[in-house]
């Protein structure tokens, strides 16, 4: 039961750290706008598209934010043992598995490195991802059940 509570404590923490990175980064984004300017009126930055950047920093942000408040949302679930965080939880992380997989192929794929380094990287990341899913969920679940029983 313990380690439920640390474990659920750890990503209510992370989802909220997360979720105010995402703040942060949009706070900032009218001054960061305004120093790619000045980098690009002194010659830096030049292949730099400010629209694309601006479009990107949003994006980015918000996805920060929404990952962060679900991963908020379970970490309280998991607090109160309840099984659709368990459920979110695991979706989220394989999710988020998937769309760093995703991310890595299309950096690797637009920067012409070698396939079979990306194959051996994909395949060990959705390994471990796939493990990871399989013992969490028992375990999880598990610890949950003894937990209620208590």
């Amino acid at each position: 039961m313990i380690l439920l509570r640390i474990i659920s404590s750890l990503i209510l923490v992370s989802g909220l750290l997360l979720a105010a990175f995402g703040a942060i980064v949009l706070s900032s984004l009218e001054r960061d706008m305004r120093l790619m300017e000045a980098m690009q009126k002194e010659g830096l930055a030049q292949g730099i598209d400010t629209g694309k950047f601006r479009t990107i920093v949003i994006r980015n942000a918000v996805g920060y934010i929404v990952v962060g408040l679900l991963a908020a949302i379970s970490g309280i679930g998991l607090l109160f043992r309840r099984n659709w965080a368990r459920r979110l939880w695991i979706g989220l992380a394989v999710s988020l598995v998937g769309l760093l997989m995703y991310q890595t192929g299309r950096a690797i794929w637009l920067s012409g490195i070698d396939w079979g380094a990306l194959l051996a990287q994909t395949t060990i990341i959705g390994v471990i991802a796939i493990l990871a899913w399989y013992v969490g969920r028992r375990r999880i679940a598990a610890l949950m059940r003894d937990a209620a029983s208590q």
